[in-house]
């Protein structure tokens, strides 16, 4: 019994010296630390989500400008396919009328 008391007592002892030291030390209070630092935590926390809203803005232009632009190139598309078609049409109108030339030149001769 006499042991166990003073094991009781020796960790009474050591829980206060180490409660007392710690409550002196004012490095090792939380709420000191955080509340030291949370104007800074703010001010990056608001620049964080200016910068975030900015990006999203951007983004939206760029989605915007990437609609223009395939909008434009679908347009382009069908004009260069347009164009194509009556090229295609002009060749075979040049070679019919050159095989009509060279007939009637061979028809002369």
């Amino acid at each position: 019994m006499n042991e166990i008391l003073r094991y009781v007592i020796t960790a009474l002892i050591g829980g206060l010296g180490t409660w007392w030291a710690t409550s002196l030390n004012d490095s090792t209070k939380r709420e000191d630390i955080y509340a030291d630092r949370m104007p800074m935590w703010l001010d990056r926390l608001d620049k964080i989500t200016q910068e975030r809203d900015e990006l999203k803005e951007r983004v939206m232009n760029l989605q915007e400008e990437v609609s223009k632009q395939s909008e434009t190139i679908k347009n382009q598309s069908k004009i260069i396919d347009e164009l194509t078609k009556s090229v295609n049409e002009l060749k075979v109108s040049i070679t019919n009328n050159t095989k009509e030339l060279d007939k009637d030149v061979n028809e002369k001769l």
